[in-house]
């Protein structure tokens, strides 16, 4: 008597499989969807809300997606390989499809243990693979195992994409710009802003100037019009200081960078111009600041290496 698998139990165990698989693989990438957006429009927030480090938020940025990673193989990846065998394939398929139960993962044992050690007939064993056969002859994998089992899934990622399309439209919040830093932390992308920094002089980027002098300094402010502008100066042996810029019409704002403190680590009195001769020092870095109302909030800042007349973000 041929107690073995009937083709018919063969073809559906593989069947379910299969659409098991894909359905936790679905399952994975929704999960992770999920997570990685939630995180992202967190890190989003804080950026927005803090200055915080770009190495701060790149490795926010990429801590979110090794999450994301994990929250896929936690919720749906690791469990592929429970129906990798037949056993294990029959063993969900029974709990799967209620008309299986008790049969389908007998047949498997019966087929797979020695048939000599077996207390059953082999007229029992054979009519138990026919009868199971018969059950499978018409096994569709999607009716026990439709898609409609990740509508839950599919309603938490609606959820998340549903707030951030929300929160884009919010005025001030810049959230398109601050997910993109979040979602791409490989790339320079500059911090969004309502208020832009146009460096209107010096005209070139770099500007070699004589030492106990000072840099003319003016900016075009587009957008939201800020309460002040302060302008950080940074020499080359790391000393940085702030100086306000004065309104001078038209969105403008204008005030020279001394360069006295730097003359004088050689000597040179700071109120005398240079002879000739003299030697020359680049232009210090630039870090201007803008403020838009009283607030308990820091001021909006934005780091320029140099001078240049692109436009910057603040």
């Amino acid at each position: 008597m041929n107690t073995t698998l009937r083709p018919a139990t063969v073809d559906a165990l593989a069947s379910f499989r299969d659409r098991r698989t894909r359905l936790l693989m679905m399952k994975a990438g929704i999960a992770a969807a999920v997570v990685l957006l939630g995180l992202l429009l967190i890190v989003a927030v804080l950026d927005w809300a803090t200055f915080m480090p770009d190495s701060l938020r790149q490795g926010l940025s990429y801590t979110g997606y090794f999450i994301a990673v994990i929250a896929a193989w936690r919720l749906g990846v690791r469990f592929v390989k429970e129906a990798r065998g037949l056993y294990g394939a029959a063993r969900l398929m029974e709990v799967a499809d209620k008309r299986m139960h008790e049969k389908l993962l007998s047949a498997v044992e019966l087929a797979q243990g020695a048939q000599e050690n077996l207390p059953d007939s082999p007229e029992f064993r054979a009519r138990l693979q026919d009868e199971v056969a018969g059950d499978l002859q018409d096994f569709k994998a999607e009716r026990i195992l439709p898609t409609s089992l990740l509508i839950p899934w599919f309603k938490v990622l609606g959820g998340v994409l549903f707030l951030i399309i929300g929160l884009s439209f919010v005025p001030g919040l810049h959230l398109p710009g601050f997910i993109a830093r979040a979602a791409l932390p490989f790339a320079n992308l500059s911090r969004p802003s309502s208020t832009k920094v146009k460096i209107v002089t010096p005209v070139r980027a770099d500007v070699v100037v004589p030492l106990a002098s000072s840099v003319p300094l003016a900016v075009q402010i587009d957008g939201k019009i800020p309460r002040r502008v302060l302008v950080e100066t940074r020499t080359s042996d790391a000393k940085s200081s702030k100086k306000e810029l004065t309104h001078n019409g038209a969105q403008r704002y204008e005030a020279p960078s001394a360069l006295a403190r730097a003359a004088s680590s050689i000597g040179s009195s700071p109120e005398m111009p240079s002879p000739p001769g003299t030697p020359s020092t680049p232009a210090p870095a630039l870090a201007f600041w803008s403020s838009p109302r009283p607030s308990r909030r820091p001021p909006t800042r934005v780091c320029h290496p140099r001078p240049s007349r692109k436009t910057t973000a603040i």
